[in-house]
C-alpha cells in the first residue's frame, strides 16, 4: 500500500507517469498510433480512458498492467490520456461515436463488434475474466 501511495504522489508530481516504456499497456497518443496498433487489429484491444491526476486512474493502472502482462500475447491493452491528449481523445470519441462522461472509463473494441464498456469490477482478476470470455473466436465449427 505505501508502493501505491509513493507511485501516486510521483504521478500527480509529474515525474512518473502511467504506462511508462517497457509497460504492457500501450500508450496511444496519435491517430497514427491508433492506426498501426487498434484500427488493423485482429486483436481484442480494452482500452482505458485515464487522467493521471485521478485517484481511481491510479489505482486501475496497476491492475491494468498485471493483466497486460499475464495476456500480452492473446489481448492487447492500451491507454489513452484525456488531459494530455484532449484532440485525439476527441477524435476517437466521435469516430465511434461514444461519450466519456468520467474517468477511467475502459472501451472493449474488438475487431468483430463495434466498441463496448467493460463495466466490471476494477481489479485485475475481473478484467482478465472478462478479457478472457470477450476475446473472439475466428474458429469455425
Amino acid at each position: 500500500m505505501a508502493m501505491l501511495k509513493a507511485a501516486f504522489l510521483l504521478q500527480l508530481l509529474g515525474i512518473y507517469g502511467f504506462f511508462e516504456k517497457g509497460s504492457d499497456v500501450h500508450r496511444i497518443k496519435t491517430a497514427q498510433q491508433w492506426k498501426e496498433k487498434v484500427k488493423n487489429s485482429n486483436y481484442l484491444w480494452i482500452v482505458a480512458f485515464y487522467r493521471e491526476s485521478c485517484g481511481f486512474c491510479a489505482l486501475l493502472e496497476p491492475e491494468l498492467e498485471k493483466v497486460a502482462s499475464e495476456l500480452k500475447h492473446l489481448i492487447h491493452f492500451a491507454g489513452i490520456n484525456v488531459e494530455k491528449d484532449p484532440k485525439f481523445t476527441q477524435q476517437v470519441v466521435q469516430k465511434f461515436n461514444f461519450q466519456i462522461t468520467g474517468v477511467p472509463t475502459i472501451k472493449v473494441f474488438s475487431p468483430i463488434t463495434s466498441p463496448y464498456d467493460y463495466g466490471g469490477e476494477r481489479k485485475a482478476a475481473a478484467i482478465k475474466k472478462f478479457a478472457l470470455g470477450a476475446q473472439p473466436s475466428f474458429v469455425e465449427t
